[in-house]
């Protein structure tokens, strides 16, 4: 009963958004991760096709690219140019032209337009990345502030709800959990797919806010109690990597000078929310958490070992292959239907199809796969180019928070998480979405200059 009096108050506050567009634009960027997240979770992941002719993520982009048309036909243009912005473009159009000859390219190589058109309109979803830009550089800055208030919100109600589902074990989310286990009695779920969308960005904008006081600590204790109810040792080394980070950008970028007493209250805030989360609240759920961990450091634990060496298996055996046949624009776009009989020694899982480009567990062996070392190079261009920019014109620091919030966690999302999910390639739109905040917040003083 709860799941569905929370998923009216989102239906509600989609409507909300829609009728008030006039007064708050911005806010319509929410929607394509409301519908990319189902609903945040409140309705089962199989509400919206994940196969077929149009699929989930095929709609958001549409919603997407319709987003955009509002904004072009109802708003001043980009009233403003600057070399920053101009070169970035440029990255950005090579980039989907590249995607673009790829679909050509591969049609032509492979002869099955249907089995290279399934792959293409996956990379192709980064388009959405040159129409987030159009939309934020056309709004004004209290706008865009506005919009990032209302993620934080709306990320700490989805942390506190996804606590009480499966820390208290109160059913909040209709979506499906990726693995249930019985430990020592308890039932634990494993639930990726209710976890807050935009957490890790949250979490690094509260610990690089201005003033951490206790309401900040509380909410960043919530957001590591979901990492820690995610069971998932890479997210964990993410959060500890974000929570270091944001300490030593607050000490070399912001000057912030801490004050002892502050610094005590603090960790003895976080220390004992630690210890009220693994010991009091959560003790099966901590020692189930820790019971993964400790495979990890078990001498001779086979299946740890087999962990990595299957993504490594997964990148080195697409690299060379990329590498054979054309290291520029790599194999191309193609299913496992027609790829099998091209490549069959390409490495898979356990259960993947023979030829197999775009498997599980791994992003970076299907990406450099598919769009070879020259995409690999363009995309990698888009998040080191604004940080060379900075480096270069000395900008960095007269950036806020939320630039290094963002550049912390999009760094980590592709060079971490990368490297254990297909994010790359399944989280498309956040990742673009992040691209876009980060590239924004650098042009705020451009233009101020």
């Amino acid at each position: 009963m709860l799941t569905y009096i929370l998923l009216v108050i989102i239906i509600l506050f989609l409507l909300k958004i829609i009728v008030s567009a006039k007064k708050e634009p911005e806010l319509l960027l929410l929607i394509p991760f409301i519908i990319a997240t189902n609903f945040f979770g409140f309705l089962p992941y199989s509400f919206f096709s994940t196969e077929g002719v149009v699929q989930q993520d095929d709609i958001v982009l549409i919603i997407t690219f319709l987003l955009f048309l509002y904004f072009y036909f109802n708003y001043k243009p980009i009233s403003y140019e600057n070399k920053f912005i101009k070169s970035y473009k440029r990255i950005i159009t090579v980039f989907i032209l590249l995607i673009i000859f790829n679909l050509a390219f591969s049609i032509l190589l492979y002869g099955n337009f249907i089995s290279s058109f399934k792959v293409f309109r996956i990379f192709f979803r980064y388009a959405s990345i040159p129409m987030f830009l159009y939309i934020f550089l056309i709004t004004d800055k209290n706008r865009i502030k506005n919009l990032i208030k209302y993620i934080d919100i709306i990320t700490v109600i989805l942390a506190i709800l996804y606590v009480l589902n499966y820390g208290f074990g109160i059913t909040i989310f209709a979506v499906r959990s990726y693995q249930e286990d019985v430990f020592y009695g308890t039932l634990i779920y494993r639930n990726f797919y209710a976890f807050p969308i935009f957490l890790f960005f949250v979490l690094a904008r509260m610990l690089l806010s201005e003033k951490l006081n206790f309401y900040r600590l509380i909410i960043i204790a919530i957001l590591l109690a979901n990492v820690l109810l995610v069971y998932t040792r890479t997210l964990l080394i993410v959060a500890l990597i974000i929570v270091i980070a944001s300490f030593l950008i607050r000490i070399f970028l912001f000057r912030v000078r801490f004050k002892l007493p502050k610094v005590a209250f603090g960790f003895a805030v976080l220390i004992f929310a630690a210890f009220l989360l693994s010991n009091v609240i959560f003790p099966e759920q901590y020692d189930y958490f820790e019971s993964r961990i400790n495979e990890v450091a078990a001498v001779g634990s086979i299946y740890e070992i087999n962990n990595f060496e299957l993504r490594m298996n997964i990148i080195s055996s697409r690299v060379e292959k990329t590498l054979n046949v054309n290291p520029i624009t790599g194999l191309g776009f193609i299913r496992e239907d027609v790829s099998s009989k091209y490549y069959p020694d390409l490495f898979i899982r356990r259960g993947d199809k023979t030829g197999t480009i775009l498997v599980g567990d791994q992003s970076w062996g299907g990406f450099i796969a598919s769009l070879g070392f020259g995409g690999a190079f363009l995309f990698l261009l888009l998040f080191f180019y604004p940080i060379l920019y900075l480096y270069k014109s000395k900008l960095y620091k007269k950036l806020d928070n939320t630039f290094w919030a963002v550049a912390l966690t999009l760094f980590c999302e592709i060079f971490i998480i990368g490297f254990i999910s297909t994010n790359l390639i399944d989280e498309i739109f956040k990742l673009s979405f992040y691209f876009v905040i980060m590239v924004y917040y650098i042009s705020i003083p451009i233009k101020i200059i």
